[in-house]
């Protein structure tokens, strides 16, 4: 059994554990918070032991030896529950004040550490590219937290007409999104890296002169500014497989980097 990584000195959420890479809720912290016995606590998931396991998997029960205040030796039982589980117990309770202020952060604890550990995730990923482009995700990163389009959805009206009828429909896409592009062509093996509001319009004029040309790659970065910056970048990035144009003569390797930066790239959008 592999324990790391405690969280939570904030006394608004509780200290979590990553238990063989799976968050996890000590029971004493959960009994504290409720201000029940802990003894009382585990007879209730004893109790439900097999609904909680059968719903939400195998419970996670440990030992603790430790000394009384008068030096005895002693074993304290207690558990590790999954968000799942914790919130399965949290709906056995009836709703005090005490309960819901329980729930409110038990919930806050297990997003916190989701939003801790794929920034952790997200930035691991940055190691593998040029300095140029680590500059480029946290100026981006910065955006995010600054613009306000960034932080909520914004949605796009729009007007369609149908005979007399006028219907605004809500669409969920950003007010501008821009795309970079990956169109490749196996008569030359060449790929063109371009951009686009709209990259299948761009695919079809392609066509016309190559028609076994694909796009093989589509990274949504959101803004036009964004993604003219990119284009260059990426442009400078392989100058050196720059066989005019737009096109380039990239190979395998070339695309697996490309996927991490469509997975970054989408995670900072």
């Amino acid at each position: 059994m592999q324990i790391t990584d405690n969280f939570g000195e904030n006394p608004k959420t509780f200290a979590l554990i990553s238990l063989n890479n799976i968050w996890v809720v000590d029971s004493r912290l959960i009994a504290q918070d409720l201000g029940i016995e802990h003894k009382n606590l585990m007879e209730t998931i004893r109790k439900y032991q097999n609904k909680i396991e059968s719903n939400f998997g195998t419970l996670a029960f440990e030992t603790r030896e430790f000394k009384t205040k008068q030096g005895n030796k002693s074993i304290e039982k207690f558990c590790y529950l999954t968000e799942d589980q914790a919130i399965f117990i949290g709906t056995l309770s009836r709703n005090t004040e005490e309960v819901v202020s329980f729930k409110i952060k038990l919930v806050q604890s297990f997003s916190d550490v989701r939003k801790q550990t794929l920034q952790t995730e997200k930035t691991a990923h940055y190691q593998f590219f040029p300095f140029e482009f680590q500059k480029f995700f946290a100026e981006i990163d910065l955006l995010k937290e600054t613009n306000q389009k960034f932080q909520e959805r914004i949605f796009r009206l729009e007007t369609i007409a149908d005979s007399r009828t006028y219907t605004i429909h809500k669409i969920a896409k950003p007010l501008e999104t821009y795309y970079v592009y990956f169109a490749f062509n196996p008569d030359n093996n060449l790929t063109k890296i371009g951009r686009s509001y709209e990259p299948e319009n761009r695919l079809k004029a392609f066509k016309a002169t190559s028609p076994n040309i694909e796009i093989v790659l589509i990274i949504n970065v959101a803004t036009l500014k964004v993604s003219c910056e990119l284009e260059s970048m990426l442009h400078a990035l392989f100058a050196t497989k720059h066989k005019g144009g737009e096109l380039f003569e990239l190979l395998e390797r070339d695309f697996k980097m490309l996927e991490l930066l469509k997975d970054v790239m989408e995670g900072l959008m």
